[in-house]
């Protein structure tokens, strides 16, 4: 960790930077530990386990808050806390720091609330700690109670918190294009966590607690729309926090409970040193997980059980001198209460006396001040609709039906109410596999809000890729004119009619070395450290081919000489990772929930994808039908892909049939199914730099041999700030070069 901090630092910051009103030599930028410490404890093969990590790092925050503003003697800590984080003191606070931002400064965090969020921000990355680059004690800058700590000093404490005499500030950073807002602030800061895959996108951040630190969660839908297994994914991901689970039901017994929950829980939690799995039979407090079943035929018995387990715990809790309303610390709960079958626990056919039981039913449970969740089915009736005025928060589930799919049943997970904070309301998808268990899959917008903070990154002229222009080894390099310079974070389309390589083609724009603008070639490293390794990281989206397919051409590439590679600029040492998919019927927020999350895996891992490449895009017609009625998902993942600042090459073959063009009735049906992918291509050329044509090479190209089929003629449409080339190159497929026609 301590050589990851180091590496860092030095990599991304420029550590002599000037600031308003400070020398160069005055101050320091490093990221927080607390960055670091989220990063490390959330496992890139589930990224649900940064839940998890943001616990113990909202602890620290909150203990290292305590310790640099003291509370007052008497006071108790978690009423302390909770006053800090109270909504319009986030907001004030927020202010505070825009204004700062605006002035292009770092920001003093003045109050115990301004500690909480600037502390929350810089663990998200999305700010640094401005200290000291030496001992600087007793030297107050501005009109603070502390002077600035230094870096020495600070490292030396291993503490966030300041002391009597000494703190640091925030300096954020400058590809930040827009602040959380206060409500997701507030959900993060005293929100439950859902270790469940697409909760956090969902729940922007995690679900809130009502005053009194409870919260009454509503599940309905059909028969066998998964509501149960939702449940006990819930109970199951809560239970590594230390969370108990009591599972009241009306319809399973708590061996067939326990045998489900075996089903649901990923296998990264099975691997948890603070988990373990659940047994039946045994005695209430043994295990995080008890179920009880109420299978009396009379509602109004089971309604009784209800009461009566009710009573117990608030009995239990008042012999151990445990009061339940006492403060917790922001966004935990002590246990979950699972009320399943809610519709056979209260006779809806006398729809006077259901809604008034309803009522006192969920006033009963608010008394337990946990998590509630009530399971229900679709029950069309005046009390159950009034039951979703009553609870905090409403999902309903349903199976989607007209699809056409006979093989996969489509789910889908509505948020239809939260209360007392900012989620993301609306439909996605719901998945439940045997391997993989429950997975929420946000809807496009959903994704592409968890974006939006950073800035949308223009192409970066200052640097190109330039295998594309004259490649003679024995023309000095400053001599050499560049046929298309193909800028660094530009977005490329290559079409093209039949099979000319084009897979190929992109694959050898991405991995081939990068140079800058001027006659000095220097060594360029893409902003890194010259200490740090010069490498690549591509993602691979395919329609088309499988991973054996790209690792081979990729292993072609890195073993070929080509003379753009020569010279001072160093050959990138590529890392990639494919995401094949088969023809079926693949979702947009299934396939762009897995390229958004494998972006996240690459920023965890330290090493961020810079490249990506959507190879044979003209697959999603006819084999991806889910994916072709969907206009909204190119726009969504092209405004993604600019905001990570992605270099990104898309290839798409246009449609033909070699003779049929030529017949009137068949050349009809040609023309007929190429029209249906102009919409899409449409919107492809409208937001790419480059528009480039990789078509098969005429047989005159090269005097007619038969080496020219496997060559393609390459065109330039559209160029980004540059002229466009009027000549047509060739694409050797063969030697995976740049050649032209005349040689």
């Amino acid at each position: 960790m301590e050589k990851d901090f180091q590496a860092w630092s030095e990599v991304d910051l420029d550590l002599f930077v000037s600031e308003v009103g400070v020398t160069a030599s005055e101050k320091i930028k490093v990221f927080s530990p607390l960055y670091f410490l989220r990063r490390m404890l959330t496992a890139d093969d589930f990224l649900e386990s940064e839940a998890y990590a943001h616990v113990v790092i909202r602890a620290e925050i909150y203990a290292a808050a305590v310790r640099s503003f003291a509370p007052p003697t008497g006071a108790n800590i978690y009423e302390y806390i909770a006053d800090a984080i109270r909504f319009e003191k986030i907001s004030k606070s927020l202010t505070t720091i825009e204004s700062y931002i605006g002035r292009r400064d770092s920001f003093y965090m003045h109050t115990i609330t301004d500690f909480i969020v600037g502390n929350l921000l810089a663990s998200q990355g999305y700010g640094h700690y401005a200290l000291e680059r030496t001992d600087t004690r007793g030297q107050k800058r501005r009109r603070s109670e502390r002077a600035w700590m230094s870096l020495n000093e600070f490292l030396s404490r291993a503490d966030i918190a300041f002391t009597d005499n000494a703190g640091y500030e925030i300096k954020f950073v400058s590809d930040l294009d827009v602040l959380p807002s206060a409500s997701q602030i507030l959900a993060d800061l005293d929100g439950i966590p859902i270790a469940v895959p697409g909760a956090r996108t969902i729940f922007s951040g995690g679900i809130r607690t009502t005053e009194s630190n409870g919260s009454v969660v509503r599940i309905t839908g059909k028969s066998g729309t998964g509501k149960t297994t939702l449940a006990l994914a819930l109970c199951t991901a809560l239970a590594p926090l230390g969370t108990r689970s009591f599972y009241l039901s009306c319809e399973e017994e708590e061996e067939d409970l326990v045998d489900r929950i075996y089903s649901v829980t990923p296998g990264f939690i099975n691997k948890m040193r603070n988990y373990s799995a659940p047994r039946a039979n045994e005695p209430p407090g043994e295990s995080w997980f008890t179920a009880y079943h109420l299978d009396d035929p009379n509602s109004a018995e089971n309604l009784d059980a209800v009461d009566v387990f009710i009573d117990a715990v608030l009995d239990f809790y008042e012999s151990n001198n445990l009061a339940l309303d006492q403060k917790r610390p922001p966004g935990i709960v002590p246990f979950v209460v699972v009320l399943d079958g809610v519709h056979e626990v209260i006779n809806s056919e006398q729809a006077e006396q259901a809604v008034s039981q309803l009522h006192q039913l969920v006033q009963r449970l608010r008394e337990l001040n946990a998590l509630v969740v009530l399971l229900s089915a679709d029950v069309d009736s005046h009390a159950f609709r009034s039951l979703d005025y009553l609870v905090d928060v409403v999902v309903r589930l349903d199976s989607l039906d007209g699809s056409g799919n006979a093989f996969e049943k489509l789910r889908s997970f509505r948020l239809e109410k939260t209360r007392r904070q900012f989620s993301n309301t609306g439909n996605h998808r719901y998945h439940i596999s045997k391997q993989g268990g429950v997975k929420i899959y946000p809807n496009l917008p959903s994704i592409l809000e968890t974006f939006k903070r950073t800035k949308w990154q223009e192409a970066n002229t200052a640097s190109y890729f330039d295998f594309l222009g004259a490649q003679d080894p024995n023309v000095a390099r400053e001599l050499r004119r560049p046929w298309l310079k193909i800028f660094q974070k530009s977005h490329t389309l290559i079409t093209g009619k039949g099979s000319s390589g084009k897979a190929s083609f992109a694959l050898r724009l991405l991995t081939s070395p990068l140079r800058t603008n001027g006659t000095n070639e220097t060594l360029f490293s893409e902003g890194r450290s010259r200490r740090a390794p010069f490498y690549r990281r591509i993602l691979i989206v395919s329609f088309l081919y499988p991973e054996s397919y790209y690792s081979t051409l990729l292993d072609r590439l890195r073993r070929a000489k080509f003379s753009d590679r020569l010279g001072r600029v160093p050959t990138p040492d590529i890392a990639y990772h494919v995401i094949g998919f088969y023809p079926g019927f693949l979702q947009p927020e299934v396939l762009l929930g897995k390229i958004s999350d494998e972006i996240q895996r690459g920023n965890i891992d330290g090493f961020p994808y810079d490249s990506i490449l959507i190879d044979g895009l003209h697959n999603v017609f006819l084999q991806f039908p889910g994916i072709e009625s969907s206009t909204l998902i190119w726009p969504v993942l092209s405004e993604i892909f600019r905001r990570c600042g992605l270099t990104v090459a898309i290839t798409h073959a246009h449609f033909n049939v070699i003779g049929m063009d030529h017949d009137r009735d068949l050349g009809h049906e040609v023309r007929t199914m190429a029209n249906r992918s102009v919409p899409l291509l449409q919107n492809l050329v409208n937001s790419a730099d480059y528009y480039l044509d990789v078509s098969p090479a005429p047989m005159s190209t090269l005097g007619g041999s038969e080496a020219s089929t496997l060559n393609g003629s390459i065109t330039v449409a559209t160029a980004l700030g540059q002229p466009i080339p009027r000549r047509a190159k060739i694409w050797n497929r063969s030697t995976l070069t740049v050649e032209d026609p005349a040689d």
